[in-house]
């Protein structure tokens, strides 16, 4: 319950009968009074202010005859209260035992701020009012504001001191926020807690007249739960780096130990943060991070780093979060394609990132295009299905909340077998990521009418192989103009049948040129040259090469010279307009 928004309500004072009524001094706070039940100098010693407004009285036949007339007389005389009256049996087998659990429950109305006194009655019975006060926190939402035991035995001739056993009833809450942290990395439910004391702090501070030490004690123990909060929150969103920061930061204040309002207030304190941290520490970053700034900047890609978040992303699916597992997942085989291939210093670059994305791109669609044909090894094989299951099959469909005509059932077997090839990858060997590639460099040009436009495409890219698109009628220009440009490597013809309208050809021959395009490691293009039709046919394979993770760059052709002297003297080298960096170009 909260203090600052609850609307004020009476605590009810829950407490049990025993068969006699001794006057005995009692103590609590440094103050003594004597009193004939302890439920009476409970009433006596707790700040008017704190004084429960209702009482009920837990009695056996015998309490019910010898103690309870007493309890009523001195609460009607003192305070105007009538006690309520609970029957309870005395205890003496399970099934009595269960009657009393059963009884106190329902004698605590939901929602009530409880004072419980276990002082007189059986000795069992305060393990039996431990059982019911779990229950009523738990299930009834009752704040237990206090649990007294006066220790009457052991006293000599001094008072019985009233001790608040509160802290024990709290600690199987903290075992089990501690538990729910081991098992599924949530920290959410520990910061709650501690937001519990947080407030109750601060109130105690407001009623102390703005008490500036309790301020600072609670200013104190909230550092802790707003980092927990923080980590709750990075590990829900599945954000990795932010989360191993988060812990990081925890783990810092843990690091400083409980303070004294902790370590008051809650038994094995000490042993508790040793189990947050030991919890914390396996998806933790480390403590070399700068405090501000573009801390993120500071955190390396290595086999350490891509381990933690492994570890979390196994966190993730053993605990069936699989949009956030698959997500991750996704993003983590991008981080190992750059660590293995890329360049690791820029593993956070978006541009870097979605350049390793499309080389996984491209060895998925070649693996799915060419299937058992595909030159691929088997690392490379498993590799190309891994990220084509889990880009398309599995992680699109989540995270777009299967907003698509089919059902998310027909993936149930994609999810299992991307796992199994999940435990490969993360414990494998390096796999390659090129294939093909071996011929260099590749011109992609259209050869028109004019018998000069492929010998300044050649002389512009230099290439080590030409793939020319044609007509039957320009087909016949495509050796004189290589020759002349001295040009000895190998040239691959496709011709167009209709240069004008034949947009149903573009499918042949994408597929005719497909080889030629896996053959290469870079592609360059001319978009000069033949017709509009034979222009869109050399985008579109260049966008081929591109999905096949070639990189690719266009340019065009400018010749200045008149129609004619163009038509006297063709091969005349002509400006190239690169539209995009030069591949292999310095700075490109």
């Amino acid at each position: 319950m909260n203090d600052d928004t609850d609307e004020p309500r009476t605590a009810h004072l829950l407490t049990a009968l025993g068969a006699r009524a001794d006057e005995v001094p009692y103590s609590l706070d440094g103050h003594t009074v004597t009193a004939p039940l302890a439920p009476l100098a409970l009433m006596r010693l707790i700040g008017a202010d704190a004084r429960p407004g209702q009482v009920t009285a837990l009695a056996t036949g015998i309490a019910e005859r010898e103690t309870l007339p007493r309890l009523r007389g001195d609460l009607a005389a003192q305070w105007g209260l009538e006690p309520g009256l609970v029957r309870i049996p005395d205890g003496r087998d399970g099934q009595e035992v269960r009657v009393i659990v059963e009884r106190i429950t329902e004698a605590v109305p939901e929602g009530a701020r409880l004072v419980l006194d276990v002082t007189h009655g059986f000795r069992h019975f305060p393990f039996v009012a431990y059982a019911a006060a779990l229950y009523l926190r738990s299930m009834k939402r009752v704040e237990l504001r206090a649990a007294y035991y006066g220790m009457l035995e052991g006293r000599g001739d001094g008072a019985a001191p009233l001790i608040d056993l509160q802290p024990l009833l709290e600690l199987p809450d903290w075992f089990h926020a501690v538990q729910v942290f081991t098992e599924t990395g949530r920290p959410g439910v520990i910061a709650e807690r501690i937001r519990r004391w947080v407030a109750e702090l601060r109130a105690r501070a407001r009623a102390a007249g703005n008490d500036k030490a309790l301020h600072q004690q609670a200013s104190g123990v909230a550092k802790l739960a707003d980092r927990l909060a923080d980590a709750s929150f990075t590990h829900e969103c599945g954000l990795p780096i932010e989360h191993g920061r988060s812990l990081r930061d925890v783990r810092e204040q843990l690091a400083e130990g409980p303070d004294a309002v902790v370590a008051e207030r809650l038994p094995l304190a000490g042993r508790l943060y040793a189990a947050l941290d030991e919890a914390a520490a396996p998806t933790s970053l480390g403590w070399d991070l700068p405090g501000k700034g573009q801390w993120k900047a500071s955190v390396s890609l290595d086999d350490a780093e891509l381990q933690r978040q492994a570890d979390l992303i196994d966190g993730y699916l053993a605990r069936g979060q699989l949009p956030l597992a698959f997500g991750l997942m996704r993003e983590w085989t991008v981080s190992w394609a750059i660590l293995h291939h890329g360049d690791p210093r820029r593993w956070l670059e978006r541009d870097h990132r979605h350049r390793h994305e499309q080389l996984l791109g491209a060895l998925a669609a070649y693996q799915e295009k060419a299937g058992s044909e595909a030159a691929l090894d088997e690392d490379q094989a498993m590799l190309a299905r891994f990220w084509m299951r889990l880009s398309h099959q599995i992680r699109n469909v989540l995270h777009h909340h299967g907003m698509r005509p089919d059902a998310f059932h027909a993936g149930i077997d994609a999810i299992e077998k991307v796992r199994e090839d999940w435990r490969r990858l993360r414990t494998g060997n390096r796999i390659a990521l090129g294939f093909g590639g071996v011929d260099g460099r590749l011109l992609v040009a259209a050869q028109g009418r004019k018998a000069g436009v492929l010998y300044s495409a050649i002389a512009a890219a230099k290439p080590d192989a030409c793939l020319v698109l044609c007509s039957s009628e320009t087909a016949a220009s495509v050796e004189p103009a290589t020759r002349e440009a001295g040009f000895r490597g190998g040239v691959s013809v496709l011709e167009i049948g209709d240069v004008h309208q034949g947009f149903d050809e573009l499918k042949r021959l994408r597929e005719e040129a497909s080889r030629d395009l896996l053959g290469a490691s870079t592609v360059v293009a001319s978009l000069t040259g033949g017709t509009t039709m034979m222009g869109i046919a050399v985008q579109e394979l260049v966008r081929d090469a591109q999905r096949l993770g070639r990189e690719a760059a266009r340019f065009a052709l400018i010749d200045r010279r008149g129609p004619d002297e163009q038509e006297r003297r063709p091969y005349v080298a002509a400006e190239a307009h690169w539209l995009d960096p030069i591949p292999g170009a310095a700075g490109s």
